[in-house]
C-alpha cells in the first residue's frame, strides 16, 4: 500500500510457483488464465446467455442480481492471456463501457472470442447507459433500454436480462 499523487493505492503483484524449481516468482503464470466468475457457468444450459463485461466490479454487481457475467483478469492487457474457450457453448453478448475505449476493448474481446470458436458472441448496445458508464452503474436502478443487434430485441427492464 502506498500514496501516489495524493491517492492511496494498493498494488497487486501475482505470485506463482515455478513448476520446475518450486520457487515462488513474481509474475503471471504461464499459459492462458481463467475468466473471472467461472462459477456462474455451473448449471447453465448450452445456449444460455452469459454477459461479458469489462471488470470485476461489474461482474460482481451483475452477480448480486442473478445475471451470469464474466470478465478477463488483468484489465485490457489480460485479454490476450485469457482462455475464452469455456464460453463456446454459450451466447455471449459483450457489454462495453459507454466510451470509445470501452468499444475498442469490446472489439478486441470479440476478436478473441471468435478466435476461440465462441461463435454466438456479439457486441450488445446499451443506449440507456450514462456517458462513460457501464452496467454496474445501472444495476441499482435496474432499468435500461437494451438492444441486442443479433436478436433485434428491445428489453425495457434491466432485470429481464436474467431471463435472456
Amino acid at each position: 500500500e502506498h500514496v501516489c499523487k495524493g491517492e492511496r493505492r494498493i498494488d497487486v503483484i501475482p505470485f506463482n510457483r515455478d513448476p520446475t524449481t518450486g520457487q515462488w516468482q513474481a509474475k503471471r503464470p504461464e499459459g492462458k488464465l481463467p475468466l473471472y466468475n467461472l462459477s456462474c457457468l455451473k448449471g447453465l444450459e448450452p445456449g444460455a446467455r452469459v454477459l461479458y463485461v469489462e471488470g470485476e466490479k461489474t461482474v460482481d454487481r451483475l452477480k448480486s442480481i442473478g445475471v451470469p457475467g464474466v470478465c478477463n483478469l488483468g484489465s485490457q492487457g489480460g485479454i490476450k492471456h485469457t482462455n475464452f474457450s469455456i464460453l463456446q457453448k454459450f451466447e455471449v453478448p459483450v457489454a462495453p463501457d459507454n466510451d470509445l475505449k470501452g468499444i475498442a476493448v469490446a472489439q478486441d474481446v470479440l476478436k478473441h472470442l471468435h478466435n476461440e470458436k465462441v461463435h454466438l458472441a456479439f457486441i450488445a448496445e446499451f443506449p440507456g447507459l450514462p456517458k462513460k458508464g457501464d452496467l454496474a452503474d445501472v444495476v441499482e436502478q435496474r432499468v435500461v433500454d437494451v438492444w441486442c443487434p443479433k436478436r433485434t430485441t428491445l428489453l425495457k427492464r434491466f432485470q429481464s436480462l436474467i431471463g435472456w
